[in-house]
């Protein structure tokens, strides 16, 4: 089922390699996430090494899995799971398509949810009128409320919660 050599750049994945992969995956039945279970980097996504290489391994599962592709090319969850490595939760695609699906789920800045809807929300509404409200300087009320003076600004001047009034 598995390829037994597989090119990737400039290493080539032999049957030990491919033995340590999958000892490091919690393989689960074909339509659940196969969760990686050994290092990552800081932003979740399964590292591998392969002789002097470090890859990631949602790529590697998807080139063992399909064969090479071109490096222009990046491989999306389906599941947006970062440490998924099940083949048929991934997919090619281009940094755009990463980008519209990013939008589609709300997972962007731009297309996030307003206000203290939004997952990385460190504001509440109330604090947000007490901002505006306060006469006092923007570092002071900065203080006050554990922000950045420039947020506080961001916040008076209707940049940033622009749905509060």
């Amino acid at each position: 089922m598995w390829a037994a050599s597989v090119v990737k750049g400039v290493f080539t994945l032999n049957e030990q390699d491919l033995r340590r992969f999958w000892q490091k995956v919690d393989r689960k039945s074909d339509d659940e996430c196969w969760l990686w279970t050994a290092k990552a980097t800081v932003r979740g996504y399964g590292q591998f090494k392969v002789g002097p290489c470090a890859v990631l391994v949602h790529r590697l599962s998807y080139e063992i899995a399909n064969g090479p592709f071109s490096m222009v090319l990046i491989v999306l969850h389906e599941c947006d799971t970062p440490l998924c490595v099940n083949p048929k939760h991934l997919r090619l695609g281009t940094v755009a398509d990463n980008n519209a699906d990013m939008v589609a789920k709300g997972r962007s800045r731009s297309g996030a949810a307003p206000g203290e809807a939004n997952w990385n929300a460190k504001l509440s509404a109330d604090v947000v009128v007490a901002m505006r409200r306060s006469g006092l300087p923007s570092h002071v009320v900065a203080k006050q409320f554990g922000v950045n003076a420039s947020t506080v600004r961001k916040v008076r001047r209707g940049e940033r919660w622009k749905h509060i009034a």
